[in-house]
C-alpha cells in the first residue's frame, strides 16, 4: 500500500527522490532530500543571504568584511581592485640584490644569482 500523500520529491531536478523527512532550505526555501540539504550540494543561489563566513582575500591573505546579504565574491573582487596590498609584498620578496659585482638581479634570498656560478 502506497501513501501519495505522505513525503515530498526533492527540488533538485536530477534527483526528484521522494523523502519522508524531507529539508527545506532555510535560504531559498525549497524542499531537499537527505543527500542535497547543503547548500553546496544542492547549488543554492541565494546562500549569501545566510552564509556567515567572512572571505579571505587569496592574493594578500586579510580578511574582507561582508554585509548580510551582499555576494562575497564581489566584495573580494573589490577588495582586489582598491585595498589588496598585494603587489607591496611581492615587491619586499624579491628585495635581496645579487651579490656578484655589477649585478642588479634581485634574488629572495641573499645568495649568489645563478647566472654568476662558475665551474
Amino acid at each position: 500500500m502506497e501513501f501519495p500523500s505522505l513525503g515530498t520529491h526533492c527540488a533538485l531536478s536530477t534527483c526528484s527522490k521522494l523523502d519522508f523527512l524531507p529539508f527545506e532550505c532555510d535560504a531559498c526555501h525549497k524542499i531537499f532530500c537527505l543527500e542535497h540539504k547543503t547548500y553546496e550540494q544542492h547549488g543554492c543561489t541565494d546562500n549569501f543571504s545566510k552564509d556567515v563566513r567572512v572571505p579571505v582575500c587569496p592574493l594578500c591573505n586579510q580578511l574582507v568584511p561582508v554585509n548580510r546579504g551582499e555576494d562575497p565574491n564581489a566584495k573580494v573582487d573589490e577588495h582586489i581592485q582598491k585595498d589588496c596590498k598585494s603587489d607591496e609584498k611581492a615587491k619586499k620578496a624579491y628585495s635581496n640584490r645579487c651579490s656578484f659585482p655589477g649585478c642588479k638581479k634581485k634574488e629572495v634570498s641573499e645568495l649568489q644569482s645563478a647566472c654568476h656560478n662558475r665551474e
